[in-house]
């Protein structure tokens, strides 16, 4: 399967009040990373970033990138990312 998007996951109780200005400024701030320092780095064009809600449907080839309150599975971690079962990244 072709990697074909980054797929933003909101499973946090951090942003209070405009929720979903908050979270689109997420997306925002990844595309232009991807597009600035990713995609040079990665030899490719840039991939779109997408929000989607959490339980949602995701594009087909999504990476995902977990939005959380706490890191749970690695210990003094504040994020990390690791490869899913289909080779994809998926951070947190």
């Amino acid at each position: 399967m072709r990697l074909t998007c980054i797929a933003i996951v909101d499973r946090s109780s951090m942003f209070r009040g405009d929720r979903s200005r908050v979270l689109d400024r997420i997306v925002q701030a990844v595309q232009i990373q991807v597009e600035r320092d990713f995609a040079p780095w990665w030899g490719r064009d840039p991939l779109p970033v997408v929000l989607v809600p959490d339980g949602g449907p995701a594009p087909l080839g999504a990476a995902f990138v977990y939005l959380v309150d706490k890191i749970t599975d690695v210990q003094g971690a504040v994020g990390y990312h690791k490869a899913d079962e289909r080779g994809f990244f998926c951070g947190f």
